[in-house]
């Protein structure tokens, strides 16, 4: 397999999880004050198994499918928008230094989970402060406590699916295996 096979599979696999992202969004709890989506969680995911640039391009892509296909939301935000793209980023970024691919790094999962809700939840926050003004204070408990719901439920969730793809995976390490004894090695 050649370099090029391998970011055909990872934007094959960055397209799967941009369409997972759209319809998890689709499907969320909303209410007046809050929505409860678990659409975050594949952001997260793309950032860690697939690298900070994807993430980055997976959050684009989700908020901009959900915006001009769906037609549904807020009036498009580059605040919402960066939030959206940075919840897979920052993961990506943390998981860039992982080297040992065969175990699953429970502390970087947590951290990922942690660091990309919170900045997300502080972008919007402070867009629905610039646009509501002090009004935002109604939805804030209401989304502070989908905040804390979210963080258990991904740090259970996102280590078995990473310990699911690092066993299935073609793409870990980067590396594609040519026989039992040997490696070649890409930089992708």
């Amino acid at each position: 397999m050649s370099k090029q096979s391998i970011i055909v599979r990872k934007l094959a696999l960055a397209a799967l999880f941009a369409s997972m992202g759209v319809l998890l969004k689709i499907f969320s709890i909303t209410t007046a004050d809050f929505r409860l989506a678990l659409f975050d969680s594949v952001l997260i995911f793309s950032g860690m198994v697939l690298g900070p640039l994807y993430g980055l391009a997976v959050g684009f892509i989700v908020d901009i499918l959900e915006y001009f296909i769906l037609q549904r939301g807020f009036p498009f935000s580059f605040m919402i928008l960066s939030g959206t793209m940075l919840t897979g980023f920052i993961p990506g970024l943390i998981f860039l230094s992982h080297r040992n691919k065969e175990k699953v790094p429970y502390v970087r999962i947590i951290l990922s989970v942690i660091l990309a809700t919170t900045t997300a939840y502080t972008i919007n926050t402070l867009y629905f402060y610039l646009v509501m003004g002090m009004g935002f204070l109604n939805t804030l408990p209401a989304r502070t406590i989908a905040l804390l719901i979210k963080w258990p439920l991904y740090s259970v969730m996102l280590p078995i699916l990473y310990q699911v793809y690092l066993k299935h995976s073609p793409l870990k390490d980067n590396r594609l295996y040519v026989n039992k004894n040997k490696f070649e090695e890409l930089d992708v």
